[in-house]
């Protein structure tokens, strides 16, 4: 009997071997950033716009999440995902 886990559970074991590899520039970006939390993780339980305006920031700048997905799951164009990162950073 083949054992199924669910996508989650896999990345999750696979991260460490994942983190030794992700500075080898031979290996495409996609397969670097396997073991980054997921955007829904990311973007779960936040309660105000300066909250949210933070996850979509950290979601891009620190997990390389393009704009188009954060959008997609936060319900935002792309382009107000940018606006509000760029403003994000000028704070910062």
């Amino acid at each position: 009997m083949i054992p199924l886990w669910s996508e989650e559970a896999f990345v999750w074991q696979m991260a460490p071997r994942l983190e030794q590899s992700s500075a080898v520039a031979e290996i495409p970006k996609l397969q670097r950033r396997l073991h980054r939390p997921a955007l829904k993780t990311l973007l779960a339980g936040v309660d105000s716009k300066a909250a949210r305006n933070e996850a979509l920031a950290r979601a891009y700048l620190q997990h390389g999440y393009t704009l188009v997905e954060i959008g997609r799951e936060a319900g935002l164009h792309y382009a107000t995902v940018s606006r509000i990162i760029k403003a994000m950073e000028e704070m910062s």
